[in-house]
């Protein structure tokens, strides 16, 4: 389920709500005096990392190379044992998040949009689809603008 945020300048946003209603009167609590804020939807980030084999396998050959001279250069390790060491140091990493419950305590934000507060404008259509009501408005511009995000319009 979609969770929404918002921020007074597009860069940084704040708290996680359930809809975007929700999103909207918070913004306006916690922005008075602002004529207009950002609304978006917040999206959990998934862990990536960068393998780091190559560096053990140099860093296993730079060892035994100290430890027993010119003989370590015998060594090798041939491409399927460093993609095996690949999957394995993943499959460590993702067990080891799951066994220590680690989650980002941050999300980036899909669909940032600017809703306007406190602002009068004429409302020209109502656009109704299976699942949404928007308004056509003007007010310097044509606009389509979700009719949940308001709860009163100027109807002139």
């Amino acid at each position: 389920m979609s969770k929404y945020c918002h921020s007074n300048d597009g860069e940084l946003y704040y708290g996680e709500f359930d809809t975007e209603q929700d999103a909207l009167e918070d913004a306006k609590e916690s922005y008075p005096g602002e004529s207009e804020i950002y609304i978006g939807t917040c999206t959990k980030p998934v862990f990536r990392w960068n393998g780091c084999e190559e560096k053990i396998i140099d860093s296993i050959k730079e060892n035994l190379a100290e430890d027993v001279g010119e003989a370590a250069e015998n060594f090798e390790v041939s491409v399927e044992q460093e993609l095996e060491l690949a999957r394995m140091i993943d499959e460590t990493v993702k067990a080891w998040i799951e066994q220590e419950e680690i989650e980002p305590s941050c999300y980036f934000v899909l669909d940032g949009h600017i809703v306007s507060l406190n602002k009068k404008f004429t409302v020209y259509d109502i656009v109704r689809t299976q699942h949404y009501t928007y308004f056509m408005i003007y007010d310097g511009g044509w606009k389509y603008i979700d009719a949940d995000l308001f709860r009163e319009c100027d109807k002139n």
